[in-house]
């Protein structure tokens, strides 16, 4: 099984070092000079910046891969359920008006 940077990389044309990660033509739009930067975290996720403007969702979309493609299977977001209301909960409170009997005369 491929690493989710040798996903995104296969994918990519123009692909060259760069310190800690990797330079390439963005896919998202006509690019002629490297634009795109892709660097693997330490946790095994990819993180990727169009220098052009480009959103990481158009950069995958443009390669075929989603979002969820940039974390490892294990690794992947999982969206989590919303916490029922239950009895136990007491509901806010909202300020009370001031009665006409507590208002001062002018």
């Amino acid at each position: 099984m491929a690493s989710p940077l040798d996903d995104i990389l296969a994918g990519l044309q123009g692909v060259k070092r760069s310190g800690d990660g990797y330079v390439a033509l963005c896919p998202a739009h006509d690019d002629h000079e490297p634009s795109l930067s892709v660097t693997a975290a330490s946790d095994g996720s990819v993180l990727v910046h169009c220098h052009g403007g480009c959103s990481a969702e158009a950069v995958m979309a443009a390669i075929g891969l989603e979002l969820s493609d940039l974390f490892p299977a294990e690794g992947k977001p999982r969206r989590k359920k919303r916490r029922q209301a239950t009895s136990q909960r007491r509901p806010r409170r909202k300020a009370a008006a001031p009665s006409p009997s507590s208002r001062r005369p002018s």
